[in-house]
């Protein structure tokens, strides 16, 4: 037992930043890969602020993109106003069905 502590200190002193780096990558592997989502939700056009959607058939508007999360105001279906916020991490966007209206010129 006694040999072996000052090998295992050798290697903890000289891997031990392995060691972090490695657990910082696994606690924050989902704030990566959302931060990385929300990205390419932002940069991509496929959703802009203002748009009008359809998501899953109930019409909404894109009020607020930020790097993790994506804010739409829900219409009311009984009076046609947006009465309501829907906040979707944009891991999550692309799971939704989402249609778009085209303007006369097809943009």
């Amino acid at each position: 037992m006694e040999e072996i502590q000052p090998v295992v200190e050798q290697l903890i002193g000289s891997y031990g930043w392995l060691l972090i780096v490695g657990a910082m990558g696994i606690i924050f592997k989902s704030l990566i890969s959302n931060i990385a989502e929300g990205m390419m939700v932002m940069m991509g056009k496929d959703v802009d602020l203002d748009d009008i959607l359809y998501l899953d058939g109930r019409r909404m508007r894109v009020i607020r993109q930020t790097i993790r999360r994506t804010y739409f105001h829900v219409e009311d279906q009984k009076y046609g106003t947006f009465k309501t916020v829907l906040i979707i991490p944009n891991e999550r966007v692309k799971n939704f069905i989402i249609e778009k209206k085209l303007n006369d010129n097809g943009k």
